[in-house]
């Protein structure tokens, strides 16, 4: 009769062994690549820090120069997004969306508009008529000609991102509750080209978001290796008979 105990016993030892030389292969393995990742990494630093310094760039040219983002391509395709949305608001935004930004009474009265102290507020204990969830707000302050206001903007979890249909329309109206008159009435006293230049700036306000959440992107390595597939058939699963 055979014993048992002596199979297990080579099986197990059979094991142990394999273990104790593979895992020293892959211990070689990782150190190598560990070292060359770390290399190409720092290889590539003097990257990474100058996307650092274009971002604080953008930012400084927000602070300083905010109206210059009428004339990016970027402002444009996200013009052109809004254009196929559902919206909840008057036809008048979308008159302003359709109209090519040069053209914009921003662009013709050559406002000076700086975007700055940009900061995002989570609220972790946010409720609506189903659940509480986590919500934002956005907080940026508005410059134009040299008077400053601060300008929260709303953000739910049901959001794609930063800039949606919902925070164009909030701000929007947050605007609309501001002093604009004050400040835009020394450039047009005619009630409805203040209002057209409160939109406008409402949309770039809501633009500006995207640049102020820009990140430096870090490439990441990632290696999972696999099983040859020659031994896939020993980790399937029990087949389970239909005679049962």
């Amino acid at each position: 009769m055979t014993n048992i105990d002596s199979l297990l016993s080579s099986y197990q030892a059979l094991s142990e062994e394999h273990a104790k030389q593979t895992e020293h292969q892959f211990v070689t393995i990782r150190q190598i690549l560990d070292k060359r990742v770390k290399e190409i990494y720092d290889a590539f630093d003097h990257l990474l820090e100058d996307q650092c310094v274009a971002l604080n760039r953008i930012v400084d040219t927000l602070r300083t120069d905010a109206g210059c983002i009428l004339f990016t391509e970027g402002f444009q395709k996200f013009l052109g997004k809004l254009d196929h949305r559902k919206y909840s608001w008057e036809m008048d935004y979308i008159d302003i969306i359709r109209t090519q930004p040069s053209n914009w009474m921003l662009a013709t009265f050559k406002l000076s508009i700086g975007l700055m102290d940009y900061k995002v507020i989570e609220c972790t204990n946010a409720y609506d008529d189903e659940k509480f969830y986590t919500g934002y707000e956005h907080v940026v302050s508005l410059e134009i000609e040299g008077e400053k206001s601060p300008l929260l903007i709303n953000h739910t979890p049901y959001d794609d991102q930063y800039i949606e249909e919902c925070s164009l329309a909030e701000i929007i109206q947050e605007c609309e509750e501001w002093d604009f008159e004050s400040i835009l009435e020394s450039i047009t006293e005619k009630e409805e080209e203040i209002q057209q230049l409160g939109r406008e700036i409402a949309i770039l306000v809501v633009y500006s978001i995207s640049l102020f959440t820009l990140k430096p992107t870090v490439s990441v390595f990632e290696y999972n290796s696999l099983i040859p597939e020659k031994y896939l058939s020993w980790f399937a699963p029990p087949k389970i008979s239909d005679d049962c």
